[in-house]
């Protein structure tokens, strides 16, 4: 075996040299592997969501109060063409729900809404909805009559609560 000169002055180590996994081949050590997040990014992350959710909740609440006042706009009109088939065997408008086929109170198809058939005549009928398990201070009440008028209480917001706006 050759043994270079340069080996021979260089100093033996005392004691045997562990392997270190954690070093690559030129000795440097590398960092392990974090585990986790850091406070710093969990609060980047909050804070992120607190600005997505300022953002979307405001643009959900208007589409499900949208989403709620048109199903009123529907259950009006399908009771609506109800006074008009009832018309046209009575020649006269219901002036109450049971004249129209309902045992009690009509609802809309959720629930959200009360029908109350307001009056009926010869000429005419009125039908307003009313909030039943949902509130809406913009569009308290939704009214339609038998010329087509659609109007609300509160009566500034008639355009807004039937979508007009």
């Amino acid at each position: 075996m050759f043994i270079s000169r340069a080996t021979l002055h260089r100093p033996w180590p005392s004691r045997p040299q562990q392997i270190d996994a954690g070093r690559n081949a030129g000795g440097v050590g590398r960092r392990h592997a974090q585990h986790g997040v850091t406070l710093v990014e969990l609060m980047i992350v909050m804070v992120i969501v607190a600005i997505l959710g300022a953002i979307a909740l405001p643009a959900y609440q208007d589409y499900s109060r949208n989403a709620k006042r048109t199903e009123a706009h529907a259950a009006l009109k399908k009771i609506a063409g109800l006074q008009e088939r009832y018309f046209s065997s009575t020649y006269q408008y219901a002036s109450n729900a049971s004249q129209l086929g309902f045992a009690g109170s009509i609802f809309s198809d959720s629930r959200n809404w009360r029908i109350d058939v307001v009056s009926g005549n010869r000429t005419t009928f009125s039908l307003r909805a009313s909030g039943n398990d949902y509130t809406d201070p913009e569009c308290t009440s939704i009214s339609l009559n038998g010329e087509g008028a659609e109007t609300a209480v509160p009566a500034a917001h008639a355009d807004l609560c039937w979508g007009k706006d």
